[in-house]
């Protein structure tokens, strides 16, 4: 039993090391009613991987290590989840998120500072789109993905498909609350798959409109019931167009 047990400790530590912080700490902190809330979702797709292996393996290894050091970076820095990874049709497919499973100052601020931060060298392509959505653990204890369930990860995977190479695709509502920091770009709307209206849209290319602005935020200690309770109630409140 103690062999099996430190057995399960070193492939759980060898886990962690592919993971987000703040999935690990879902994780750990075990199965959790699912919740809902607003999410900041954006999808980085990188191009060219199956034409790169054909002309050498190295030469995808050295791009993906070089990604993936940038991403971890850029996430770091504006305190974004990286979800998950994808592989098809000779692509990469990145998920990064915010208000879940972490809820922060400037959630739309910060996703658009590391997708911005991502594209600008790479030439990816990138959608991002904010709304409320179902968030917690999906699936069969031994195997249970973080997920949402809602219309706005779609949304940025579509409009991630829609975005030409390094550019940064947003919704309109993700546009205007960034706009403090952020010129737009207008693009026409677009008729996407799955969309029954005309998608609201603007790009983002370039360096960013003003110099960031640090804020000090003061991250409150205990009660984290109760702040929860309190900020979903908000959250209700400004998607029904009422004040506070």
């Amino acid at each position: 039993a103690v062999g099996r047990t430190h057995r399960r400790s070193d492939a759980d530590e060898r886990t962690r090391q592919f993971l987000d912080p703040a999935v690990v700490d879902v994780v750990e902190r075990g199965r959790s009613p699912a919740e809902h809330r607003t999410v900041g979702a954006a999808f980085v797709v990188i191009d060219g991987i199956r034409q790169q292996h054909d002309v050498g393996s190295d030469l995808v290894a050295d791009r993906l290590n070089g990604l993936s050091a940038s991403v971890a970076a850029a996430c770091r820095e504006h305190d974004v989840c990286w979800l998950e990874s994808d592989s098809e049709h000779g692509r990469i497919r990145l998920l990064l998120t915010v208000g879940a499973p972490v809820r922060r100052e400037n959630d739309a601020e910060r996703l658009v500072d590391a997708v911005r931060t991502i594209a600008d060298p790479h030439e990816d392509r990138v959608g991002v789109a904010q709304g409320r959505e179902i968030v917690g653990e999906v699936g069969h204890q031994a195997r249970r993905p973080y997920n949402f369930l809602g219309s706005n990860v779609n949304l940025a995977a579509r409009l991630t498909a829609a975005a030409d190479p390094g550019m940064v695709l947003r919704t309109a509502a993700v546009a205007r609350l960034v706009s403090r920091r952020f010129e737009p770009e207008p693009v026409p709307a677009l008729r996407l798959k799955g969309f029954a209206d005309p998608v609201g849209t603007a790009a983002l290319r370039g360096s960013r409109a003003v110099p960031i602005e640090r804020r000090t935020t003061h991250t409150l200690h205990g009660r984290d019931a109760e702040v929860r309770s309190v900020l979903e109630r908000i959250d209700g409140l400004c998607e029904a167009g009422s004040s506070v």
